[in-house]
């Protein structure tokens, strides 16, 4: 088995190309020093790793966010914002409202998973498992629904409060969405104006 890592600059991009469809559990993006990413695949043949060409190319200009992947514990999609050269007080403010909201979210989901699976496997440890699929013992839906309703209902009030407080923040975003809208529908007017 072969293993490559790549470090990703800030501002650049990984081209990874291959001739083959190359898909391992074991390939992942991690942070690197400085701000980059690190791209590491193990490849379980050379024959694999002669159909790979990586290539990363310069800064890349882009004037959008740029969405991730989810995050493995909170399935929450990750969102690097993009800050524009000309950026506004206004437009300041609302990027880094928009950033919190996104923060608080992965925190609380980040939690409320790992309590759940933490939880989850307690519960079917004391199971007996009664059915079992070739060489595996898998538990009966009908046992698992027991556990889902407990979960629920032992954290109803906990979902009720994000529920309130993901609405207030999220309407809080709305006044600066509306303002920032306006700042970026002016600049273009201005900018189509002088050409």
């Amino acid at each position: 088995m072969q293993n490559i890592r790549c470090l990703v600059a800030p501002g650049q991009v990984l081209r990874v190309t291959c001739s083959a469809q190359l898909s391992h559990p074991a390939c992942a993006w991690s942070p690197g020093e400085s701000g980059g990413k690190i791209w590491s695949r193990c490849l379980t043949s050379k024959k694999e790793s002669k159909k790979l060409k990586i290539s990363s190319s310069g800064p890349v200009v882009r004037n959008s966010d740029i969405y991730g992947p989810p995050d493995p514990v909170s399935n929450i999609q990750t969102i690097h914002f993009h800050v524009p050269p000309d950026e506004t007080p206004t437009e300041k403010m609302f990027r880094l409202q928009r950033s919190e909201v996104l923060e608080w979210n992965h925190k609380f989901w980040a939690n409320h998973n790992t309590k759940f699976f933490k939880e989850k496997g307690e519960y079917v440890k004391n199971l007996e498992p009664s059915v079992q699929d070739g060489n595996k013992k898998t538990t009966p839906a009908e046992q698992m629904s027991v556990f889902y309703r407990k979960f629920l209902n032992e954290n109803r009030e906990e979902h009720l409060r994000y529920n309130k407080e993901w609405y207030k923040k999220n309407l809080s975003l709305l006044w600066p969405a509306f303002l920032v809208s306006l700042i970026r529908l002016r600049r273009r007017f201005m900018i189509s104006t002088k050409k």
